[in-house]
């Protein structure tokens, strides 16, 4: 299955968003992940509930004088919107990622899948039964059958 069947909108911030500002959204949209993009809607880091848990939180950050800038993860492994889903989770593997965003032909953010961290250290069989894309479950084709 195309990954560009599978990109629904994905919550986002900016590089000056305050920690407090993510967390929010985090909370309001019941996401894990806020994609960090440039002006032009470019994905340029990401920040997960964990990074500010442990990048904030227990360093004792202010989080309303903390920016996503300071904590987000960069650079930023993207896969374009034309790939397959096992390309796509390929490049999971190798770059050693749980998320993914999705990209179009001139590098603006359409969208991003997810799957858990032992499904990208194991076989693909098993991570294409737990994509997530963007928090709303899906099962996609399973090539392997006939």
């Amino acid at each position: 299955m195309p990954i560009q069947e599978l990109h629904p909108e994905c919550v986002t911030a900016s590089r000056e968003a305050t920690v407090l500002d993510l967390a929010q959204e985090m909370d309001a949209e019941a996401v894990g992940t806020v994609v960090i993009v440039d002006d032009k809607r470019v994905p340029v880091g990401i920040v997960t509930d964990r990074d500010i848990l442990c990048r904030v939180i227990a360093a004792s950050r202010d989080e309303t004088g903390t920016t996503a800038l300071e904590v987000m993860s960069a650079p930023l492994v993207c896969a374009s919107s034309g790939v397959s889903t096992l390309e796509a989770l390929e490049k999971m593997k190798q770059a050693r990622v749980r998320r993914l965003p999705i990209v179009d032909e001139d590098g603006v953010l359409v969208g991003a899948i997810g799957v858990s961290g032992s499904a990208v250290e194991n076989d693909h069989k098993v991570a294409l039964a737990g994509v997530e894309v963007l928090g709303v479950s899906e099962l996609p084709e399973h090539p392997w059958r006939t």
